[in-house]
């Protein structure tokens, strides 16, 4: 099982993709964890348009990259994680 980390600041316009990229694999054991680190565009809606049961959005206020990747970290719960930053 696979925990795929996006931290997504500011990038709306691509987020589409790399999210569809992801569920789009043919391993269907994953999760995605993708975080908005207090975005100023369309990130949130992006990411809060999909209800698909194996995203798990978080939205935080702006912080430096580290702690949102810290904060997706500690959701994480499959034995091989990867990180695609948008």
């Amino acid at each position: 099982d696979f925990s795929v980390l996006i931290l997504a600041f500011n990038c709306g316009p691509l987020l589409g993709d790399a999210i569809e990229s992801v569920l789009d694999q043919s391993h269907s054991d994953l999760e995605l964890i993708v975080v908005d680190p207090g975005s100023s565009d369309q990130t949130w809606e992006v990411i809060s348009s999909y209800e698909d049961p194996r995203i798990i959005p978080i939205q935080t206020p702006k912080q430096p990259l580290t702690k949102s990747l810290d904060r997706a970290l500690g959701r994480a719960t499959g034995t091989w994680i990867t990180n695609l930053s948008a």
